[in-house]
């Protein structure tokens, strides 16, 4: 029987034989904390090998309303981590604007991030207002609010370091008004 251990290792060093994928398989269907850990270590390993089983897998778990969280690591897989921004756009969209099945933010947290990955290589207004929404709405999350301003920086062209340099505390009093990252977005959505 392979460990979970082994299983992480085995995808960070990017090895998936089929006996790993089967156990990976097995890990990600019974969903729970062993396909939290899984899918936060696909979204960090990108080039490890999955096969189409494991993306049906991941397809399924994103569309399990009955858990946010695992719903929001399968949209960063698929789309941070597999690059599929544009066949699952909308489901970014849906993402940020929140669903009534996500009672704690965890899937439209997850939304807002991939944004910023989207938004890094790809110019797109609708998704640019939706997570500058966000980032205004000083009703939101403070963590949601955090995640749309580094969404904000990631489409800017700025790298995880520059991110975590120029990173600000996001409270009550936060004026996105005077936030120059905040009025880059807003500047983009006004040209054409």
């Amino acid at each position: 029987m392979i460990t979970m251990a082994q299983l992480i290792s085995a995808i960070e060093a990017h090895i998936m034989s089929p006996k790993y994928l089967t156990a990976l398989h097995a890990q990600l269907r019974k969903k729970g904390d062993g396909a939290y850990r899984f899918l936060s270590v696909m979204t960090m390993h990108t080039d490890a090998p999955f096969d189409s089983e494991t993306e049906e897998i991941v397809k399924q778990l994103l569309r399990d309303r009955a858990d946010a969280l695992l719903a929001g690591r399968a949209l960063q897989v698929l789309t941070t981590a597999w690059g599929r921004f544009t066949e699952f756009r909308g489901e970014i969209l849906d993402a940020i604007a929140g669903t009534e099945w996500d009672l704690d933010g965890d899937y439209k947290l997850a939304g807002v991030i991939c944004a910023g990955f989207y938004l890094a290589n790809i110019r797109d207004k609708e998704i640019l207002n939706a997570v500058l929404g966000r980032l205004g709405d000083s009703n939101e999350l403070t963590g949601t609010r955090q995640a749309a301003r580094d969404a904000l920086l990631r489409a800017m062209g700025k790298d995880s370091k520059e991110i975590v340099r120029t990173s600000i505390a996001i409270d009550k009093r936060y004026v996105p008004q005077r936030d120059p990252v905040a009025a880059w977005a807003a500047e983009q959505l006004a040209t054409s």
